[in-house]
């Protein structure tokens, strides 16, 4: 499975990238997004996982992704705000969920359980 992480922390993402390599995923870290859709339609990613806390709001990226590529499956990961409060931008942002970034095993297992077309 391909997974492109957009996060700005780069502390998080090298630790998130090394985990995600442990479990023999293939995986590609953007600092910024840039050149989001160049870099997507390069690397083919099975998975989006989008911090929702940058410069340029995630679920800015997340939307205009979405819309552009409605089959990539898109997770948020946050840990600045109670998703609970913010469920209805997430169905918008066409984000499958939003996963805690201090709960990296439950994002993990969410992984593992995703029934994705590699091709």
């Amino acid at each position: 499975m391909r997974i492109l992480v957009l996060d700005d922390d780069e502390i998080y993402a090298s630790e998130l990238m090394a985990i995600l390599k442990e479990y023999k995923y293939e995986s590609l870290w953007l600092k910024d997004s840039v050149n989001i859709n160049e870099q997507i339609g390069l690397f083919k990613p099975d998975v989006f996982l989008c911090d929702l806390k940058m410069p340029v709001s995630g679920f800015e990226v997340a939307y205009h992704v979405n819309a552009k590529y409605p089959s990539l499956i898109i997770l948020g990961i946050t840990s600045y705000f109670d998703i609970h409060n913010e469920h209805w931008l997430v169905k918008i942002c066409g984000m499958k969920k939003v996963f805690d970034k201090s709960n990296i095993e439950c994002l993990i297992a969410y992984l593992g359980s995703c029934h994705v077309r590699f091709g």
